[in-house]
């Protein structure tokens, strides 16, 4: 079978059967969440962290306007797509703090005069 056939008949299979792997997952999802609540607990961060990631993955294909017919061609542009999504998530790790001027000094500087 060609790799774009298997690609194209795997997306088939997905999208027809798309509820019933989110059901299952889900179903199992609860009693993992259940039985390891404390491991879940500490480690609150990396998890939530795994899950800002995968709902990147997630989303991302729809923002590229990603078809799957095209998947092989955009594995070609790998480095395009990694750098993309590592500077998505560099800057949902940074704090988005404005910067505060100094007290007394005006926010607005035009860069024509000395301060």
């Amino acid at each position: 079978m060609e790799p774009k056939r298997s690609v194209v008949s795997l997306s088939n299979h997905v999208r027809k059967y798309l509820i019933v792997y989110t059901i299952l997952s889900t179903l199992l999802a609860l009693p993992i969440g259940y039985y390891f609540k404390e491991a879940i607990a500490l480690n609150k961060a990396i998890i939530s962290n795994l899950v800002i990631f995968l709902a990147i993955l997630t989303i991302y294909p729809s923002m590229i306007q990603l078809k799957t017919e095209g998947l092989l061609k955009s594995a070609r542009q790998f480095k395009q797509i990694v750098l993309s999504i590592l500077y998505i998530l560099r800057n949902l790790s940074t704090p988005s703090v404005p910067h505060s001027p100094e007290p007394g000094r005006s926010s607005y500087r035009s860069g024509l005069c000395r301060s």
